[in-house]
């Protein structure tokens, strides 16, 4: 038993009696709440799981908790009845008196849902004593890896070095589901997909051109490659292929996409700020090739099964790399991965994983992704 698990087990002896829900002798799960709370490619990377949970409680109503930016990746999945949306402040920092307003709000909300099962996707004990007990639903599932398995009913084991679909599936093996490594499927609307052909009618994309799309920008700066870097890489393949690109982005992202295209020889069509995530995915399925950053995007390319040329710093590939047929993924291998992380660089040469990747190793990939296709 970890020290938290130790202290949590005190302090539950205390606060039990208040949180304990009358479930008047129910077994049956009807009302499950999954968590997946913090980040857009995180929630993307959870979508999977929706089908097989859905196969294995039929008949019970499901909901997805998540953080109001990744709200986009699951609307319309048919796999869900409800999406409700939290900001937890320990992912998303707010004023101390706003934060434990919004908290109370919120787990009041969440008690009266009376969740029969309410599974956490991340291992984080922040999510298990504040969501998942707070909950008061009888069933509680998920690792314990940052302590807090003394409030969980069903502990499931944790394996190291594996994608984090994997780690998403395993949860719901454990449950019983029949699962096979599943689909990152986005359900757009009519008016979204009709949104993305007559952007690509008007900007006279046909059938048989070559369309690269590139994503410069990602959730951290640390992640970004630099945007000159990428000018090179779309002047090539227009000169070398007669490609079509499109520079893809979110509206805080104008700043990297515009000198990306405004350094350029050639032209490329700017369609930043003009997607949602789910209309962003009816595109990737449109692109022969998509070079970007570890950014939720890629995990959308891969969904779409789409080429994909992610260019990996600090983060680590292993974990959350794209899952596309024809993936590869642009890195240099250094001994300081093993102490950093996305959100901070220990390199004496700040950032020197990405700076160190050159255009000409990403049109070597480029090319050999192509040369299945194009001569």
């Amino acid at each position: 038993m970890t020290f938290l698990d130790t202290l949590f087990h005190i302090i539950f002896k205390f606060v039990s009696p208040f949180l304990k829900q009358n479930t008047n002798g129910r077994k049956e799960v009807k009302k499950i709440l999954i968590v997946r709370l913090a980040y857009i490619g995180d929630v993307a990377l959870t979508i999977p799981i929706l089908k097989p949970l859905r196969e294995k409680f039929p008949n019970s109503e499901i909901s997805f908790l998540v953080g109001n930016a990744a709200k986009e990746v699951v609307t319309n999945n048919p796999n869900l009845n409800k999406i409700i949306c939290y900001d937890a402040p320990w992912f998303y920092p707010q004023k101390k008196l706003k934060a434990v307003i919004e908290y109370i709000r919120f787990g009041k909300m969440i008690r009266r849902e009376g969740f029969d099962m309410v599974i956490d996707f991340r291992g984080d004990f922040r999510n298990i004593l504040f969501i998942l007990v707070m909950s008061g639903a009888p069933h509680r599932v998920g690792y314990d890896i940052t302590g807090g398995g003394y409030f969980l009913t069903k502990i499931v084991p944790y394996k190291e070095d594996k994608h984090k679909l994997d780690f998403h599936l395993d949860i719901v093996r454990a449950l019983g589901a029949n699962s096979e490594k599943g689909k990152i499927a986005c359900f757009p609307s009519d008016h979204e997909n009709d949104k993305v052909y007559h952007f690509l009618s008007h900007h006279k994309i046909e059938k048989d051109d070559l369309l690269v799309g590139i994503h410069p920008g990602s959730r951290l700066p640390l992640k970004n490659w630099e945007t000159g870097k990428y000018s090179i890489i779309a002047d090539t393949l227009i000169r070398e292929y007669d490609a079509k690109i499109i520079i893809t982005g979110n509206s805080k992202e104008k700043n990297i996409t515009n000198e990306i295209s405004n350094s350029m020889k050639y032209d490329a069509i700017n369609s930043c700020g003009l997607f949602n995530l789910r209309e962003l995915s009816v595109l990737m399925g449109r692109f022969n090739l998509f070079i970007c950053s570890d950014s939720a995007p890629m995990h959308l390319a891969s969904g779409a099964n789409t080429p994909i040329i992610a260019l990996f710093g600090p983060s680590e590939w292993r974990d959350t790399g794209p899952l596309s047929e024809k993936s590869i993924v642009q890195k240099i291998d250094l001994d300081c991965r093993k102490w950093c992380d996305s959100r901070s660089c220990n390199n004496i040469n700040y950032q020197y994983c990405l700076k160190a990747v050159q255009p000409s190793d990403v049109l070597l990939s480029c090319r050999k992704i192509l040369s299945d296709v194009y001569i």
